[in-house]
């Protein structure tokens, strides 16, 4: 509610874990998300990130701008949501 930008979809915090490339997720290595990240850095160079976060419209937007350069493994109804995206994104692009 008190939000400067982003719209609040639910009251309740994410307890967000998503997969970065390791380009893609470097940079929270600098530029952390919030104070509160726990940011992992696996044998393969991609990153593992764990944070809670208000569940906002901008979280998502901010995910969405990574493209395939993320994969969003929990909460789930949110790695559904994004799985329902990419599925339209499939459609769109596969029409002529």
């Amino acid at each position: 509610a008190s939000q400067n930008i982003g719209f609040l979809v639910s009251n309740k915090k994410l307890s967000l874990e998503v997969i970065f490339s390791s380009l893609a997720g470097f940079h929270l290595t600098e530029t952390p998300i919030n104070k509160d990240q726990i940011l992992k850095r696996l044998e393969d160079g991609r990153y593992v990130l764990k944070v809670k976060l208000p569940d906002t419209s901008q979280i998502r937007w901010w995910l969405l701008g990574f493209g395939s350069q993320v994969e969003i493994i929990r909460p789930k109804h949110l790695r559904n949501e994004f799985r329902e995206i990419s599925k339209n994104l499939v459609n769109i692009y596969k029409k002529k």
